[in-house]
């Protein structure tokens, strides 16, 4: 009688002129109240299903969300993580750089030492040859021959 795509104004303009007229049938007013009812109910059902399509899309969108926050919590650690490696990588620059001094100066101070060893070896042979050459003379002149000239 009503077809499910009547608006719920052109069902009350029916309802109107139906009681303008002055039948009074009831089925007429049961049918119209039972297609508001059907209308009613399929508003409903699609609404239901465009809400539970939205609720889908919403828990997608969700997930991308906390999977972006992880993400992005994952880089603050990287970043932060990296920030530490560079403190650290910078100190142990400074250490290696530290070390390159230190081993420098050794090897300054070992060529020191090496030429004070050289000096101290060169005058304690310089001594002995000298206290060889004394006990030598000593020798030639207790023999009673003076050979203490080299």
């Amino acid at each position: 009688f009503i077809s499910k795509s009547a608006t719920l104004c052109e069902m009350n303009d029916l309802h109107q002129v139906v009681q303008s007229h002055g039948s009074g049938n009831e089925n007429v007013n049961t049918c119209i109240a039972q297609q508001r009812c059907d209308d009613a109910e399929q508003s409903l059902k699609e609404n239901s299903e465009r809400r539970a399509r939205l609720q889908g899309v919403i828990h997608e969108l969700e997930q991308e969300v906390d999977a972006l926050q992880r993400s992005r919590q994952q880089e603050r650690t990287h970043l932060l993580c990296r920030s530490k490696l560079s403190k650290h990588l910078r100190e142990l620059k400074l250490c290696l750089s530290r070390y390159r001094d230190e081993a420098r100066r050794l090897c300054s101070l070992q060529d020191a030492l090496v030429a004070e060893y050289n000096e101290a070896l060169y005058a304690l042979q310089v001594y002995r040859r000298q206290e060889l050459y004394r006990a030598i003379g000593r020798s030639c002149q207790h023999v009673g021959t003076n050979t203490a000239v080299f």
